[in-house]
This record gives structure tokens, sequence and C-alpha cells, in this order.
């Protein structure tokens, strides 16, 4: 996987750095953006099914955001790590890493003047909701894909970015597609 000795000593530094961004970013949509976990996909499925039971505070809409901009992450990082090959691992990473920059940043501007308690009906929140989950998920593919052992920088359920790679996939057969479903399903 790795290129050089150098390379694999400062991986799971990065991947640990990582970690305590997606800490970050968890913490700061669960308070700011309503009760919604962007990283946290285990914990947003449980807020999800507590909305759905009509939990105040909770807010369907923005659970499922989470999910589906995830899912869209996942899949667009998995598209971006399936080109690479053993040796070439960490430079499309690389590449998977700076859309989750670009998605943090977008989040960042998108963020200005925002106030979760002047805005809690507009557009904004959704947006970050979205831009932040399309980050994490966008990390999550490159990360397995890279599978350094213990060092996933987000929680989730791990069934959720596999079944987005099969559907995604050029080579999968209507079979995968069945069994990646199923598989995803069995995490409900």
């Amino acid at each position: 996987m790795a290129s050089s000795p150098t390379t694999e000593k400062v991986i799971p530094y990065a991947l640990l750095g990582m970690t305590a961004v997606t800490g970050l970013v968890d913490a700061v949509s669960f308070l700011s953006l309503g009760r919604v976990f962007t990283a946290n996909m285990t914990g947003n499925i449980v807020l999800l099914a507590f909305a759905t039971a009509h939990v105040s505070g909770l807010s369907i809409a923005r659970s499922l955001t989470a999910l589906l901009a995830f899912l869209a992450g996942a899949t667009l990082g998995g598209r971006v790590m399936a080109r690479a090959s053993a040796d070439s691992q960490i430079r499309f990473a690389a590449q998977a890493f700076l859309l989750e920059v670009a998605f943090l940043f977008a989040a960042s501007f998108c963020g200005i003047g925002y106030r979760a308690d002047l805005l809690e009906d507009s557009f904004q929140p959704f947006a970050l909701i979205a831009l932040t989950a399309l980050a994490m998920g966008t990390r999550n593919a490159a990360v397995r894909k890279l599978a350094i052992p213990d060092l996933t920088t987000t929680v989730l359920t791990l069934r959720s970015p596999a079944s987005a790679r099969t559907l995604r996939s050029r080579t999968a057969t209507t079979r995968d597609c069945r069994e990646g479903l199923r598989r995803s399903l069995q995490c409900f």
C-alpha cells in the first residue's frame, strides 16, 4: 500500500488527526445543526428512529439529509478509490481527502452568519449538514480502502458504505446489488 517506510509511519498519525477532526465536526453538527450527526451514522440511525417516534427536538429531515449525503459521499469516495491500484492507493486517497477538504471549506463558507436560533426554518442548516456529511462519507470510503487496522476515523454501521460501494460498482451484477442491499437492511 505505502510506497516508503516513512509514509507507513506517517499515515496512522494523519488518520488520528482526521479522527479528531471528525469528533469536532460531529460535536458542532450535533450542538449547532439541530441534534444530527454528520460523521457518526450509527448515532444518526438511532436519532432517526427517535425522530420517527416524534421525540421532541429531533428531525427526520435533518437525519435523512445526513444519511443520504454521507452515502453519496461514500459513493463518490469509492469511485475515486476504485481506480487505485495497490501501488497508487496513497495518491488516490490524497485526492479523496482533498475532495473532503473542499466540502468542508464549502460548509465553512455556507456557515458564515449562521445562527441556529434565527434561521431554524431556512435551507442553510440542510446545506451545512449535506456538505459536512458528504465530506465525512468521502473520507470514510477512502480510509476503508486503505484498510489500516483499527483506524476508521468515523463511526458508522460499516455495511452502509460497503453497500454503496457495491451498488456503484460498474462490475456489480444484479445479484451483487441485491446482496449488498440485503446486508444493509440487516443493520436496521
